[in-house]
């Protein structure tokens, strides 16, 4: 909970480099709504607390490492932010977050590392008493380029990262209040088909050669169906949960689809957004449906840049703007894959897996495009797709390995 003159302010120097990494205030729990059923949500509290379901919704766009102020980028100015300290100062009103910049400046903290993040009350329902929305911080970082100093970093983090709560101890007489954040633009006059104009063509000459392939007639095919998700400011409106979003991300996911088999896969293909430019890093993961949890991940952008390359004619220059990748309990090194673990009997924990007959799901991430500094516009890239094939059975049966 916060309340409207309250102040959160952290510090966080930066040790290794990586491709990325951002922080962003969320709001997690909202109390529950009157007369509306929150069944099938994720809920928490009780009658003495007040009962709150789960939004996890961004309040606005990211600080992340290509704008953020620290001491290397002074200002936002360009340069290397790493192994540098920033401040963030996390406010819902003007006058709190000047008091906080002014005690910052009084003990030799300079402007130019300082960062805002403005919340808004008509985004948020502020206070802390009982029924107000509950609110967070995040911190992602993707691909270290150290990973052991990384894993140091994040095993030890209160080393590196301080959160402060500060409340004043009188209350403000007037207040004034943040407005609703104004967001980075997405769009852009230049799209992927500006890259690859002939994509559509392409994309069905590797669906055609996928199944070809990868199927033949032990096997059925079902192309799976695509749809994008909400950002932020969209979920509170709708009351609905966003699972901590991030406006530097475009998010695509596939239907929700089940493993009968031991022999069922999925196949992964389109066109790799690093390549076109429109993005810095990409990946598609596999999820389990009922938690939301994701298991392996294939990083399209980072390994196996040629890896479509083998369905086109030979020294066929486009090849390189798309991929194909394999997910499956069987990786045989006909193409690039990522091993799905199960959960039934999984070292690290149930939710590390997801087993035969349980739904599932693909989810495609392409994080920031470099020329907006947030995430490609929806209808600017050309959107991945998924291809389940399923081993037949001689009798119709259900022939899964039993876990």
């Amino acid at each position: 909970m916060f309340r409207g003159t309250g102040a959160c302010l952290q510090t966080a120097p930066r040790r290794s480099r990586a491709r990325y990494f951002s922080f962003r205030s969320y709001v997690i729990f909202v109390e529950n709504k009157p007369y509306k059923d929150y069944s099938q949500e994720f809920t928490v509290g009780d009658e003495t607390t007040g009962v709150y379901h789960r939004v996890f919704a961004s309040l606005g766009d990211s600080l992340h490492n290509l704008d953020i102020h620290t001491e290397n980028t002074p200002g936002g100015a360009e340069g290397d932010p790493f192994s540098s300290s920033a401040v963030i100062v996390c406010t819902a009103d003007r006058g709190m977050n000047q008091q906080v910049r002014d005690a910052l400046g009084a003990a030799g903290f300079s402007t130019d590392i300082m960062n805002d993040d403005n919340i808004s009350a008509g985004l948020v329902n502020l206070g802390l008493e009982k029924g107000k929305d509950h609110l967070n911080v995040m911190l992602r970082v993707i691909f270290w380029e150290d990973p052991q100093a990384g894993a140091e970093y994040i095993n030890n983090l209160s080393n590196y990262v301080k959160v402060l709560r500060i409340t004043p101890k009188t209350p403000f007489a007037d207040l004034n209040r943040w407005p609703v954040p104004t967001l980075k633009p997405k769009e852009t006059d230049f799209t992927e088909f500006n890259v690859v104009p002939n994509a559509i063509g392409n994309l069905d000459h590797l669906r055609a050669e996928i199944i070809e392939r990868h199927g033949g007639s032990d096997y059925d095919h079902v192309d799976l169906a695509m749809t994008n998700w909400l950002e932020g400011y969209g979920a509170i409106a709708l009351d609905s949960d966003l699972l901590a979003d991030n406006r530097d991300a475009l998010y695509l996911r596939t239907e929700d689809f089940q493993l009968t088999t031991d022999d069922d896969f999925v196949i992964t293909y389109g066109v790799n957004h690093v390549t076109t430019g429109k993005a810095i890093f990409c990946n598609a993961s596999f999820y389990g449906s009922k938690l939301m949890n994701g298991v392996v991940a294939a990083h399209i952008s980072e390994y196996h840049q040629d890896s479509a390359a083998k369905y086109f004619p030979e020294g066929y220059e486009d090849a390189r703007y798309f991929y194909v990748w394999k997910m499956a309990r069987k990786v045989d090194g006909g193409c690039p894959a990522v091993r799905i673990p199960y959960s039934t009997g999984n070292p690290s924990g149930s939710a590390f897996g997801v087993d035969n007959n349980t739904d599932a799901l693909v989810w495609f991430r392409s994080y920031v495009d470099p020329a907006t500094h947030v995430s490609a516009a929806l209808f600017s890239i050309i959107w991945d797709r998924a291809i389940l094939i399923k081993k037949k059975t001689k009798c119709g049966c259900n022939n899964s390995s039993g876990r």
